[in-house]
Order: structure tokens, then sequence, then C-alpha cells
């Protein structure tokens, strides 16, 4: 049985590994969604939580830690758990949030997701246009792709 470590060595990730932000391509961003609404206050007009954000399977984590910070006597399950703590150190501080996710893709599927802004408040949306951030988070994710709005699940 192998311990998984409980701090972040970062020196072991390797840094050539990640894109560089002049190589990312070029994205449209979606449309946000209208503000959230409590179930209580809005009547028929009930907008649920929903998140910007890219969702990632637990497959994808393992390829994620094998890329960028190889752990070759580590079984799956430890690998992704490994990942999910390592990715959250390389995003930006202050924006190290996750959810999981409804993926109008695999209808059945919950995934991760790790967050850029929600449709909470005004606020949390406009960081939804902040396309440094959203670069910040393309480049620790390792995704060319644009972010999309995903509804929460539980909430």
């Amino acid at each position: 049985s192998l311990d998984i470590p409980l701090t972040i060595n970062r020196k072991s990730i390797l840094r050539d590994s990640f894109l560089k932000l002049e190589d990312l391509p070029p994205i449209e961003l979606p449309s946000p969604p209208p503000l959230y609404t409590r179930r209580r206050d809005a009547g028929d007009q009930h907008v649920p939580l929903q998140v910007l954000g890219w969702p990632m399977k637990m497959e994808e984590l393992s390829v994620w830690i094998d890329k960028h910070c190889p752990l070759p006597n580590f079984d799956e399950n430890n690998k992704r758990i490994v990942a999910l703590r390592y990715i959250r150190c390389e995003l930006p501080k202050g924006h190290r949030r996750h959810a999981t996710v409804h993926d109008p893709a695999e209808p059945r599927r919950l995934k991760w997701c790790y967050v850029v802004a929600t449709n909470r408040t005004q606020e949390d949306m406009d960081h939804g246009k902040d396309m440094a951030l959203i670069d910040a988070f393309r480049v620790a994710l390792d995704c060319k792709t644009a972010p999309q709005w995903y509804r929460v699940q539980n909430v």
C-alpha cells in the first residue's frame, strides 16, 4: 500500500510538459446563462446554478498526472487523487474551485469540473469574461478548448 502525498511537491511537476500561452488557439466564449435564482424565491422563473469550466472524467485525470508528474508505482485511483490535488495547485490563487456537473454530452455521467465562474452573482459571472484567467486555467488543465456552462449537481 502506497501513501498518497498530503503535501504537493511542486518541484516534481514537469514544467516543460504544459502548454505555453502562445500555443493556445483562440477561443470563442459561450453565452452566459441568466443569474441564478433560488427555487423558493423564483416561482416559475427558477434559474439553476451553473458553472463555467472544463469537466474531466476520472480517466482524464490519470492522463494529466501521467503527462505532468508521472507516478509509476501508483495505481489508477491513487493517481487520480494526486491529480486532483496537483491541478488545484496549478490554478490561479483565489480561483481554485471545483464542482460536480452534468455534461449534456454524457447525461448519465457526472464529471469533476474546474470552475472559472458561476452564475451566482454578476461579479462571479464577470470572471467568465476574463481571458487572462481563462488562459491560466487552460494552461493548468492542458486544455485547448473553451470552457462551457454546466448545471451543478445537487444544488
